[in-house]
């Protein structure tokens, strides 16, 4: 009996070391090494952090790789010196819906200024309003020719969207670099307007969006005008925009988020895979260390804030209630499936230790 009493206080801490391992593994994950340019792909992506657990699947690896190859393929393209631009050298801010321009946002727009003096700034809203800052150009929506996503711009009830629609539109048509508000540039962008034809930024490994745990971030892209993968974003955009309209048509404050991801925002990631690097053009899709770092990761070229989103600046106080409620709910139920998953295991452990000790007792009669 002593015996299998040992085995049962052994067995117990390996359980709760089990169950609760992806805690102490986070613990450990917030020392993350310092990362430079000259590292690798994955840990430029954010290899060693919580979210690198996200990656899972054969398709998450897939993508990984797809992206590496690209990457090493054409990084050194970004230190180009050439005089000569394929992206025109300007950057494109979006700003609808009632409320102002966030006084918190105006600071990393100037950074963006400090670090191009002599590049245009276009500033594009849906309504009379100023420029964040000094020597920007003010464009209007009603001004504004769609080519192909009016009808759907107009459909969207969500400001968030309707700027996710309008970018893709802009930078098909004119070329430039689309710059989120809340988005500080770190240096210079020139040389990858030399050197791409089109730019983006993975964000970092997350919860799968329609099972992929990599995606594209649109809080930054560069491209010169008529690129294919942006005419191939807004088909996407189109294809997709019934189906997934019908799939998330309720109005609960998560479904209603989860209807823009699906319909505007992953169109550029579905793209991207046949239309990256066409004959004749130089593309490349950055690692999160880019332009998206997080967990503690350096930002190379810009980071982003996160701070103002466009779900929080425009959904209602109810709304924000119920989201706060729905991920406290989230995190407790995961508690709960851990308990649970500690007693089945214990309960088992019991099970053993008694299927032992009933044998060593028939032994002895």
């Amino acid at each position: 009996m002593k015996k299998e009493l040992i085995l049962f206080l052994l067995v117990c801490p390996l359980i709760f070391f089990y169950i609760f391992s992806s805690e102490i593994r986070g613990a450990k994950a917030k020392k993350v090494p310092h990362v430079t340019l000259h590292d690798s792909f994955e840990q430029l992506e954010g290899i060693g952090t919580t979210d690198w657990s996200y990656i899972q699947t054969k398709k998450d690896y897939e993508d990984l790789e797809f992206y590496k190859t690209l990457y090493e393929k054409n990084k050194d393209h970004q230190f180009n010196s050439s005089p000569t631009l394929k992206i025109p050298k300007t950057v494109h801010l979006i700003w609808v819906g009632p409320r102002p321009f966030p006084m918190g946002s105006v600071k990393t727009i100037r950074s963006w200024m400090a670090h191009h003096p002599d590049w245009t700034f276009k500033f594009w809203t849906d309504r009379p309003r100023p420029a964040p800052c000094n020597n920007m150009e003010v464009y209007y929506v009603k001004d504004f020719n769609f080519e192909f996503l009016k009808e759907k711009f107009e459909e969207s009830t969500n400001w968030g969207e309707k700027a996710d629609l309008w970018r893709y539109e802009i930078l098909h048509q004119e070329g430039g670099v689309y710059i989120d508000h809340d988005a500080e540039c770190l240096r210079p962008f020139h040389g990858l307007h030399t050197g791409y034809d089109f730019y983006a930024c993975l964000e970092m490994p997350h919860e799968g969006i329609e099972e992929r745990a990599l995606t594209a971030g649109i809080g930054i892209i560069g491209s010169r005008p008529r690129h294919p993968v942006l005419r191939r974003t807004i088909q996407v955009a189109l294809d997709r925009w019934d189906e997934v309209t019908k799939r998330f048509s309720s109005n609960d404050p998560l479904v209603r988020a989860r209807r823009v991801t699906h319909r505007s925002y992953i169109a550029m990631t579905y793209a991207l895979k046949d239309h990256l690097s066409q004959p004749g053009n130089t593309d490349i899709v950055f690692p999160a260390c880019y332009f998206y770092p997080q967990q503690e990761l350096p930002g190379f070229y810009s980071v982003h804030h996160y701070g103002t989103t466009w779900n929080d600046l425009f959904e209602s106080e109810e709304d924000k209630y119920y989201t706060q409620a729905l991920r406290s709910l989230r995190r407790r139920d995961a508690k709960i499936l851990r308990v649970e998953l500690l007693s089945l295991l214990v309960i088992i452990a019991s099970f053993i230790i008694y299927f032992l000790t009933g044998r060593q007792v028939r032994g002895k009669q």
